[in-house]
């Protein structure tokens, strides 16, 4: 799965990142919440990052969007 190679790759790199996985299947109810609707989800403070297909470069992206 891209997601969590592209994460742990990203937590090496910035270890101040703090990653706290929900598991969909048995908190739905935090997930729907959260406002994540579609898996995979990524979500930093108000912003979600979501969908079938989440490359790399995309989960990177994002995730330093939120860094800087």
């Amino acid at each position: 799965m891209f997601v969590g190679h592209e994460l742990k790759k990203l937590k090496k790199e910035y270890p101040e990142i703090e990653l706290e996985p929900v598991e969909v299947t048995t908190d739905f109810k935090r997930t729907w919440n959260d406002g994540i609707k579609i898996f995979p989800a990524l979500k930093i403070e108000n912003e979600i990052l979501s969908g079938l297909i989440l490359t790399p470069g995309r989960i990177r992206r994002f995730v330093q969007a939120h860094l800087d």
